[in-house]
């Protein structure tokens, strides 16, 4: 459930008539991505009511050779939040709720509960730890916890800080609102999300809590390592409203467009969440897009990631669901608004780096680490050419070389140069520099 999002490029143009919304400049990007093995996904382009663009590509499940379609089902992670800010300013709409109500009136055990209000909550402003940033995190999100089972991980962390005094995403919030939710209620969180929005909106290719079922057309995910691995299942009452949806790519597109034309809530509370501070606004953030506001949010869960954007000047939604990632979403969404707006755009390349063998790869094996680096690198090799990197407590993932001394990963931003002579590594990423020492390995005399 990760939120960055890259800075979003200027793309300067006249706007296109939804009659001539560039489906053929939409459709030679994923089907390039398609092509050359680059991700799996679902995208769906709204304005005015009127579906513009919708494309799925790749494998829903790859053994099966089960094919992504229009209503195959994904995991869309922590958009998920901005149905349960919603559905938290339906509750207060109703007077269930008060955006100035303190922690303490629902679960008073929690650190500064008396201080903590839904509106800190809403807005990342809480100082809640993020329970899905705790290492013991994933030993335990493909089980089935209950709810008490849930507050007790959930209390075993202290804050990050004292409510208001800073902003920090926090996952932890949005499962305590679900809780919320349904204790104002008296009904669990999918029957209040059906209520509330799914019915009136006529969704019915959205889910909650649902298990990944292929026959019903959901799509499995996956992760990069030399080839596509699937991902574990993350069980979805962990996560709850935090990221607990599953959906069509068009059916979010139809919720985020009801959403800011007014069909769900009313003029002020929309207003309400669209208010931005330290870059959140309630289930929302904000993206820079020029001189026009972008507001959406990203998804990340197992190996779906997501992204849902609404251009409020326009009408227009843009929303990407991917349950395999190796070319950017990000870059994904740029090339969907360059479609859209006319606007010329290079199809990416490709081609695989340099091809280099086996023997010019093996120097580079080995332990690196460094006292300004928190994790050591693993550098490996994998089928005899491809080299591999693993950082302390995650994936491998496959590098492509660049030249013979450097090499890259995309997905990640990552660029790792080898000085095999002073047996260095350095790693390049988010414009910062880390040098790593391979380890010398320990002999017995």
């Amino acid at each position: 459930m990760k939120i960055l999002i890259s800075t979003l490029l200027f793309l300067s143009c006249q706007l296109a008539s939804a009659q001539d919304y560039g489906s053929s400049k939409a459709d030679s990007l994923l089907n390039a991505i398609e092509e050359h093995d680059e991700g799996m996904g679902s995208v769906a382009v709204l304005k005015d009511g009127q579906l513009l663009y919708q494309k799925a590509y790749g494998f829903a499940e790859i053994k099966s050779k089960q094919k992504n379609n229009p209503i195959t089902l994904f995991r869309i992670g922590s958009i998920s939040k901005t149905y349960t800010a919603t559905l938290v300013m339906k509750a207060v709409e109703e007077g269930l709720l008060k955006l100035d109500d303190k922690l303490s009136k629902f679960y008073p055990e929690f650190e500064n509960s008396d201080q903590i209000s839904i509106s800190h909550m809403l807005q990342h402003r809480s100082g809640l730890y993020n329970f899905t940033n705790s290492p013991f995190y994933v030993q335990y999100m493909t089980q089935a916890k209950t709810k008490s089972e849930m507050l007790e991980i959930l209390l075993s962390t202290k804050n990050n800080f004292r409510p208001d005094e800073g902003h920090e995403y926090s996952n932890t919030a949005y499962v305590l609102l679900s809780y919320i939710l349904e204790d104002v209620y008296g009904l669990k969180y999918g029957d209040i999300l059906k209520e509330k929005i799914l019915v009136p909106l006529k969704l019915e290719n959205t889910y909650f809590a649902k298990a990944i079922d292929q026959s019903a057309n959901a799509s499995v995910s996956y992760f990069r390592t030399a080839q596509w691995e699937v991902s574990p299942e993350t069980n979805m009452m962990i996560t709850m409203g935090a990221g607990g949806i599953s959906a069509t790519a068009k059916e979010v597109a139809i919720f985020y467009e009801a959403l800011f034309n007014g069909e769900i809530l009313e003029e002020s509370s929309l207003s309400k969440m669209k208010e931005i501070k330290d870059g959140f606004g309630y289930g929302l953030f904000q993206m820079p897009y020029y001189d026009q506001k972008i507001l959406g949010h990203t998804g990340g869960i197992d190996g779906f990631q997501s992204v849902a954007v609404h251009l409020e000047s326009e009408n227009l939604t843009v929303v990407i669901l991917c349950n395999a990632v190796s070319y950017k979403r990000n870059d994904i969404l740029l090339g969907l608004l360059a479609a859209y707006f006319g606007k010329e755009f290079e199809i990416p390349d490709f081609k695989a780096g340099v091809a280099l063998q086996r023997e010019e790869l093996i120097d580079f094996e080995g332990v690196y680490s460094s006292e300004t680096f928190p994790l050591k690198i693993t550098i490996s090799i994998a089928d005899n050419s491809q080299l591999m990197a693993q950082a302390t407590g995650q994936s491998a993932f496959p590098l492509t070389a660049i030249n013979p001394y450097s090499f890259k990963f995309d997905p990640a931003g990552i660029k790792i140069v080898f000085d095999s002579e002073n047996s260095l590594l350095t790693l390049e990423q988010n414009g910062m520099k880390f040098k790593l020492k391979k380890e010398v390995e320990s002999t017995d005399d």
